[in-house]
C-alpha cells in the first residue's frame, strides 16, 4: 500500500543547480532521468481525467523537450 505525508514545511523555498555539474553526468544517468521525468508526466495525463487541454499540452511539451 502506497502512503504519503503532505505539509508545507517539507517543500523548498528555492533550489540552486550549479549547471557545470549537470555536464559530468554520464549518458545513462541522463537517459534514467528522462525515463523518471517521462513517467511522473505521464501519471497525470493518464489519470483518467477529461476536460484538462492544457495540462495535456504541457504534458506533451515536457516530453518532447526531454526526448529532444
Amino acid at each position: 500500500m502506497k502512503s504519503f505525508v503532505q505539509t508545507d514545511c517539507f517543500y523548498p523555498r528555492a533550489a540552486l543547480i550549479d549547471r557545470e555539474l549537470t555536464v559530468s553526468v554520464s549518458p545513462n544517468q541522463t537517459a534514467f532521468g528522462v525515463c523518471d521525468l517521462i513517467t511522473h508526466v505521464t501519471e497525470g495525463y493518464f489519470n483518467g481525467v477529461d476536460g484538462r487541454p492544457l495540462q495535456d499540452r504541457r504534458a506533451e511539451g515536457t516530453i518532447l523537450t526531454a526526448l529532444e
